[in-house]
């Protein structure tokens, strides 16, 4: 019992003892701590605005990064979007162009003998071996899907004399319906033939024509024979221009099909160009000259088609004006030139300044056919024309000063025959007459307007 007394004395007063030591201790400890808290909490509110601070520079630089990067993007897609659609247009271009010219190289260069048939400017000849009378011969280029030749000018008539080598043939021209009026199979009338000396000639036997006669190879040109006769011929077709314009509708679509795969390959390149980013700037400048180039182009293209509305303008302006005139005047148009009578009878001098005042003068007769239509049109009247050899006798001049030559002059029998009396001439159906030119006939007027 003893012991456990003491002991809890003992433990008493060293508890006692402790809280005294601990009661001069305590205000020394109590100042350190406050001390060192402040700081932490201090340090703590300080790293967290540092992270605050970082937080919010990251998510700036975060949002300034995404912008220019979006900005970028658009850009760059942009560049290559523009680039790739130039280039096709150039290779379109391009390739357009070299078909073209391959195409004109073809037709100008060469022509190709397609199953008999020989090819020139637009048309197929055929050259027969056997040998028939012109209507036979016709009849078989008919059943060939085409017709006798036709030989509109120089160039076709050197063909065909390189191609026949002086030998005859059968051409699809003939004056069968009216003699001296030629026509070609089509219904056109002959104006420029490439006839020989003094051809032709056969009268009312011989009505059709041919390339040549091996009879009389000093003879160059065409001759007319009787178209009974039996000769070669040659056909002529025309080739049908929709089969060259389906060829090349059929070329475009396969070039488009082509141009359309180049495009998805150049799609899938499209990231291997970001390599090529940095030369974009100089390409790009070389694109706007370009472009500037084609500008300047465009303007002078427009410049000149508006040149060209203004000249349509005022060539409909005087269209309009010549017709205007003939409908006021009563007139004709044949060829180039428009005809009318003048309203009273004059002399020959009245006469030609009554044409002057009209901006015409009296007619120049030049060939057969404007006399056949001067004497269709004239009511078989009798009418003043510009001849006359009032200055020299003997010596008929036209109204522009040209000289009258033999082979334009359609004088009737025992024409002229009124020697110093009769210095001008009225023209009737059958023929020119002089006449005095104080003698009062109406005038025939001709205007040309090209």
């Amino acid at each position: 019992m003893s012991e456990p007394v003491y002991g809890n004395i003992i433990r008493k007063e060293t508890r006692d003892k402790d809280r005294r030591n601990k009661r001069q201790q305590t205000p020394q400890h109590t100042g350190s701590d406050s001390v060192k808290s402040r700081g932490s909490r201090a340090a703590v509110v300080c790293l967290v605005l540092l992270c605050v601070l970082l937080l919010t520079a990251i998510l700036v630089l975060c949002v300034h990064i995404h912008t220019n990067n979006t900005n970028y993007t658009e850009e760059r897609n942009e560049l290559l979007t523009k680039i790739t659609n130039l280039t096709e247009d150039r290779d379109e271009l391009l390739t357009k162009n070299n078909k073209l010219s391959e195409d004109r190289g073809e037709l100008l260069t060469k022509h190709q003998i397609i199953n008999e048939w020989i090819y020139y400017q637009y048309s197929l000849y055929y050259m027969s071996t056997v040998k028939k009378n012109w209507t036979g011969s016709r009849e078989d280029c008919q059943e060939r899907g085409a017709n006798l030749i036709i030989i509109n000018d120089r160039e076709e008539q050197d063909f065909v004399k390189k191609i026949t080598v002086r030998k005859e043939f059968w051409i699809g021209v003939n004056d069968a319906d009216k003699k001296g009026t030629w026509k070609w199979v089509d219904g056109s009338t002959l104006t420029t033939g490439f006839w020989a000396s003094k051809e032709p000639n056969g009268k009312g036997v011989e009505n059709c024509a041919v390339t040549c006669l091996t009879k009389h190879p000093e003879l160059t040109g065409w001759i007319d024979v009787k178209c009974d006769d039996a000769h070669q011929w040659i056909c002529e077709k025309i080739i049908v221009l929709c089969v060259h314009i389906h060829t090349n509708y059929t070329d475009e679509r396969k070039e488009t099909r082509q141009l359309q795969t180049r495009i998805t390959n150049l799609t899938e390149e499209r990231d291997e160009l970001l390599t090529m980013i940095s030369n974009l700037a100089e390409e790009r400048e070389q694109l706007l000259n370009k472009n500037i180039n084609l500008t300047n182009v465009r303007d002078g293209l427009l410049t000149k088609n508006n040149n060209l509305a203004k000249q349509r303008d005022q060539c409909n302006q005087e269209k309009c004006v010549m017709f205007k005139s003939l409908r006021e005047m009563d007139g004709w148009i044949y060829q180039s030139s428009f005809y009318f009578v003048s309203l009273e009878k004059k002399n020959w001098t009245e006469s030609r300044r009554y044409c002057l005042e009209r901006g015409a003068d009296l007619i120049i007769i030049n060939n057969r056919e404007e006399q056949e239509f001067i004497k269709k049109n004239s009511g078989g009247a009798g009418v003043w024309i510009g001849l006359t050899d009032i200055d020299v006798e003997g010596r008929w001049t036209w109204g522009d000063g040209n000289t009258l030559t033999s082979g334009f002059s359609f004088w009737g029998i025992g024409e002229p025959n009124g020697q110093r009396g009769e210095n001008c001439v009225v023209s009737y159906p059958s023929g020119w007459y002089d006449y005095s030119c104080s003698s009062d006939f109406n005038g025939i007027c001709e205007n040309h307007f090209l």
